[in-house]
C-alpha cells in the first residue's frame, strides 16, 4: 500500500492568520503602528540570529579542513503527478566544499529570503494593507526554524529525518553506483507519491474524448474527393433534368 503524502503544517497557517485578523482593524492607526513595530522586532531578531550562526560557523577551524560531497537540492515539483519527471542527477551535480563554506552558503540564502519577503512585505503594506507584515511576522521565524545550520548549532540536530547526514553529505567521491541508488530512490519516492495522491498509473484506464462525427456536407466532400468520376455523372443527371424552355 502506497504511502500517504507527507502534510505540511505551514500549508494552515496563512488560512488562520487571515482568519483571526477579521478581529482587527486594518485601518487603525494604533494598529498598524502596532505590526510595523512586531514586524520590524521579528526582522531584527531573525537577523542577529543569523549573524549569530555565521560567528558560530566561523569558530569551528575544523569545518574548513574537512571535505565534503553534497547532492543537489530536489527541484520542486507539481502536486498529484502532473508536470515533467524530475532530471536524473549526475556526478557533475555534486557540489564539492567542506562545512564552512557550505553553511556559510545556507546562512546567505536564509538572510536573503528575510530581506526579500520583508521588504516586499513593507513596501506592500505602505502601499495596501499591513497584512503582509502580519503573515511574514508568523512566517519568517518558522521559516528560519527549518534552517539546517541552526538545527545543528542550536538544537545539536545532526541528523535528517531519513537517518543519513544533516546536508546529505558523503566524505568521499561520489561514485555511479552512489547516483544510480539516489536517482532509483527518488524514482521510487515519486511513484509512491503519485499513487498516494491519486495520480493515473500507466495500466489504469483513462477516459479519452472522441473525435466528433463528420457533418453530412463533409462527409459529401469527401465523397466527392475520393470518387471524382461519380460526382461527374451525379452532375451530369442533374443538369440533363432540368428543362429549358
Amino acid at each position: 500500500m502506497a504511502a500517504a503524502p507527507k502534510f505540511d503544517f505551514k500549508m494552515l497557517i496563512v488560512p488562520a492568520i487571515l482568519f483571526f485578523s477579521k478581529k482587527l482593524d486594518m485601518k487603525d492607526p494604533n494598529i498598524v503602528q502596532l505590526l510595523r513595530m512586531c514586524f520590524g522586532t521579528v526582522v531584527f531578531v531573525v537577523l542577529t540570529t543569523y549573524f549569530f550562526l555565521y560567528t558560530q560557523v566561523n569558530s569551528k577551524k575544523e569545518n574548513e579542513s574537512k571535505k565534503i560531497w553534497v547532492p543537489p537540492k530536489p527541484k520542486p515539483t507539481l502536486p498529484f503527478g502532473l508536470g515533467p519527471a524530475p532530471e536524473p542527477i549526475k556526478i557533475e551535480d555534486f557540489e564539492a566544499t567542506n562545512y564552512k563554506e557550505y553553511e556559510v552558503k545556507l546562512l546567505k540564502e536564509g538572510v536573503q529570503a528575510v530581506l526579500m519577503s520583508g521588504g516586499i512585505s513593507f513596501m506592500m503594506s505602505m502601499k495596501f494593507s499591513p497584512m503582509p507584515l502580519l503573515i511574514q511576522s508568523v512566517m519568517i521565524p518558522i521559516t528560519m526554524s527549518e534552517n539546517l545550520v541552526l538545527r545543528k548549532y542550536l538544537f545539536g540536530i545532526t541528523k535528517n529525518a531519513e537517518g543519513n547526514n544533516l546536508y546529505n553529505e558523503s566524505f568521499t567521491a561520489p561514485t555511479a553506483a552512489d547516483v544510480a541508488a539516489l536517482n532509483a530512490a527518488a524514482a521510487a519516492a515519486a511513484s509512491t507519491s503519485d499513487e498516494s495522491s491519486g495520480a493515473i498509473g500507466d495500466n489504469e484506464p483513462r477516459v479519452e474524448e472522441l473525435p466528433d462525427e463528420p457533418k453530412k456536407d463533409e462527409k459529401k466532400d469527401e465523397k466527392k474527393k475520393k470518387y471524382p468520376a461519380a460526382a461527374k455523372e451525379d452532375k451530369k443527371k442533374a443538369t440533363d433534368g432540368v428543362d429549358i424552355d
